[in-house]
């Protein structure tokens, strides 16, 4: 399959060559799926009180997030895995009809733990999409104009993050359509991306043939898959038990013992006992964790993640549920933040192609993204919509910097001609940023339900629900359960619970600061197909020979 060239940017819509335009519906549906999966994580905030009312029930509510975050987050590296064993082509269409099964099942569901199920199914194929929409991306471009590509992608990803909130709120509040059309709306243009990826999509590297199920479970790394699903499991249901299960630390507790020891067992086991053969490697090599450019680029994209997602979530329940705007309105205020986003990152694409600097873009978006997450602080204490309109616009500012160059960076010194290797540090990029999304909102979960407990407790209103969902439903402007007086201490407790939740975004941004600045400095080769060997690969012959 012929790369597409950057001029191709340029040429005019007549007389464009069918491998061309074959490959453009190509990146348009890359761009339709990857925005589908991502919607899939922000739709729902909108719409879970009136599930919630629907069945009746209020246990298991926190599931319709985590139960679609926590298998994209759990098998991101599988698929990737998966996507070099058996083609991208494949993959990604395996993936995204387990993407549209599940949200058929989300959408028909008559309980809870019936779309609990759907939403799982679904965060099994949205896993798959997110990662392997990349390893696409890596057939169709060149290195010097990948940067035009992952734009695309990370345009899609950003968009999600506002028109979920405000579609779901749309959906919700309909008298026509209902809640399930959150769902229902995968269906139709789901399958429509699947036919364009059929016909347009021709993977460069051929499927490769697992003769037996044994070494397919061995080229897969199954017994790491279960390590580690196992692990990043316990992890985040610790994480989401801390507010569920209060008075029962030993629930809390079991949870975090299993899974630091399913996690450091499966560390163990692929960084010091697999023994590849072949085709056959570890989910998660050691030679990629003994290279700068791979786990400085991680980690910077794993913070930011978290900084842009705990942002986006703080932000929109301050103006639902303080300033009392509506889902609709609350969407169209945080535009500012994702227009800068798309903004910032398309000029950083075509900065990083002109001037092929790198990591200067990924330095300047985390001190964006900390110094964002710092004024918001103030901002959100002092209840100031204009503030939150204008100051938001420096955290979208910083993901949009980061994103090209955080996936950028560590593939320069891979050699065009490698494709396992460059599957392996991709994956591996995607299942960080993938992790960051799924930790930050768990930790903006913890840190903001502590928060308001504890100031209502203090607060000693009489009648008062131990329950967040009630509280939250208490300040609604048509609620009558208190009294002015009563939703004014609540209100102000919700705005200090998203106070303090700035306050660690911005200690994140800290971290991806300093993070990004051990990027690797190496400008984008002018001609990368032409190197012989990279230091990379060097790298890795010096590790695996070690």
């Amino acid at each position: 399959m012929t790369k597409l060239p950057l001029s191709a940017f340029t040429t005019a819509i007549h007389g464009i060559p069918p491998e061309v335009a074959r490959q453009w519906l190509c990146l348009f549906a890359v761009f339709v799926v990857m925005y589908l999966a991502a919607l899939d994580q922000t739709i729902v905030i909108t719409v879970m009180a009136k599930i919630q009312q629907r069945f009746h029930t209020k246990t298991g509510i926190g599931w319709i997030i985590s139960g679609y975050m926590l298998p994209v987050a759990v098998l991101t590296l599988v698929w990737g895995r998966l996507a070099y064993l058996f083609g991208t082509k494949s993959v990604i269409c395996i993936a995204v009809v387990v993407f549209e099964i599940g949200s058929l099942v989300s959408a028909l569901s008559i309980s809870m733990n019936m779309l609990i199920v759907g939403r799982v199914i679904a965060g099994i194929g949205g896993g798959g999409i997110q990662t392997v929409v990349y390893l696409i991306l890596n057939d169709i471009s060149t290195l010097q104009n990948r940067g035009m590509f992952l734009n695309v992608v990370n345009i899609a990803y950003a968009v999600s993050s506002v028109s979920g909130p405000l579609l779901g709120g749309a959906f919700g509040n309909s008298s026509r359509l209902t809640w399930r059309w959150c769902f229902y709306v995968n269906l139709p243009i789901g399958a429509f991306a699947l036919i364009c990826l059929l016909l347009s999509y021709r993977p460069i590297s051929a499927t490769k043939k697992i003769p037996s199920i044994l070494n397919m479970a061995r080229s897969v790394d199954l017994i790491g898959l279960i390590l580690l699903s196992c692990g990043l499991t316990f992890l985040l249901l610790g994480l989401s038990f801390v507010c569920n299960y209060r008075g029962d630390s030993f629930a809390v507790a079991g949870c975090f013992v299993l899974g630091g020891v399913f996690t450091v067992l499966f560390l163990v086991y692929d960084l010091f006992l697999y023994n590849p053969t072949g085709d056959q490697q570890p989910l998660l090599a050691l030679q990629l964790l003994r290279l700068t450019p791979v786990y400085t680029a991680a980690l910077t994209m794993f913070f930011g993640e978290m900084v842009f997602i705990i942002t986006c979530i703080a932000v929109a329940n301050d103006l639902q549920y303080v300033l009392d705007l509506s889902a609709w309105k609350t969407g169209v205020y945080l535009l500012p933040m994702v227009m800068s986003v798309v903004v910032f990152s398309t000029m950083t694409a075509i900065l990083m192609s002109k001037t092929r600097y790198v990591k200067p873009f990924a330095l300047t978006g985390a001190l964006f993204s900390c110094l964002g997450a710092g004024l918001l602080v103030h901002a959100i204490a002092a209840s100031s919509k204009p503030k939150l309109l204008g100051l938001q616009v420096f955290v979208g500012i910083g993901f949009g910097l980061i994103i090209q160059p955080g996936m950028t960076s560590p593939q320069i010194p891979v050699k065009e001609g490698h494709p396992q290797l460059l599957n392996m540090v991709t994956t591996f990029l995607a299942f960080c940023r993938a992790l960051g999304a799924a930790m930050g909102a768990a930790f903006e979960t913890i840190i903001f339900t502590a928060t308001v407990l504890k100031d209502v407790k203090i607060a000693k209103l009489t009648g008062i629900s131990e329950d967040l969902n009630d509280l939250l439903a208490a300040v609604s402007s048509d609620s009558s359960s208190f009294s002015e007086d009563g939703k004014r201490v609540i209100k102000s407790s919700i705005a200090d619970g998203y106070r303090l939740v700035m306050v660690i975004a911005a200690v994140f941004g800290g971290v991806e600061v300093i993070s990004s600045i051990f990027m690797d400095g190496h400008r984008v080769p002018l001609d990368a197909e032409s190197e012989s060997q990279t230091r990379l690969e060097i790298s890795v012959e010096e590790s695996e020979a070690s």
